[in-house]
This record gives C-alpha cells, sequence and structure tokens, in this order.
C-alpha cells in the first residue's frame, strides 16, 4: 500500500476570509501539482481530508484530475488514515510536487 500525504495548498490570511479558502496563488499550485500528478499516472482508491475549507478545496482540485475509487471523504476515515499513517511501514510524501510541477513544461513527459 502506497500512502500520499498532500498538505493543503496556500490559503488566505483569517482577516481575507475567515474560513481561510484557497488563496489564488494555492489555487494555481493545487491545479499545477494535480495535473504532474495525473501525469504521473497517480491513482487512489480515496482522498481524506480534515473538513477544513482549504483542504477540502485541495482534495477536490486534486479529485479533478487524478483516478479515485471513492473519491473525497471527510471525518471519520481522515483520523483513521492520518492514525494509519503513524503505523505503516512506510510513508510515501510528495515533497516539492510545485517545484516540480512548475519545472515541467505541459506538455512534457520530462519528470
Amino acid at each position: 500500500m502506497n500512502l500520499y500525504l498532500v498538505q493543503h495548498a496556500d490559503a488566505m490570511s483569517r482577516e481575507q476570509d475567515p474560513s481561510r479558502g484557497l488563496s489564488a496563488r494555492g489555487i494555481d499550485d493545487a491545479r499545477r501539482v494535480s495535473a504532474y500528478l495525473q501525469k504521473l499516472h497517480i491513482s487512489v482508491h480515496q482522498i481524506f481530508h480534515s473538513g477544513k475549507l482549504r483542504a477540502l478545496q485541495t482534495a477536490d482540485i486534486i479529485a479533478g484530475h487524478i483516478e479515485t475509487a471513492e473519491g473525497v471523504n471527510v471525518g471519520k476515515q481522515y483520523r483513521q488514515a492520518r492514525q494509519l499513517s503513524h503505523r505503516v511501514n512506510k510513508v510515501r510524501t510528495i515533497e516539492g510536487m510545485i517545484e516540480k510541477a512548475s519545472k515541467c513544461d505541459a506538455d512534457s513527459t520530462d519528470y
């Protein structure tokens, strides 16, 4: 089993948006990372998120680009996934995806 951990993208300040939704930069970053994941043919069973608006928005953008068997979920399943992430022997994190996605030409197959 592979477990991919992705932090939400850049969010607005509490002053700009009390619910702290994604900023314009965050939306752009999430779209670029999602397109990069799509090029890598990443697919997942489910995407879990915390329920915070910024996490939901990031999860929805990712789900729009990659194959998910059971879509985007929140709540109890998120807590279970978080607990599981501490128990598995090998956790794969996606680090530097924004930088990698930025360097990757939209039509390129070079990753």
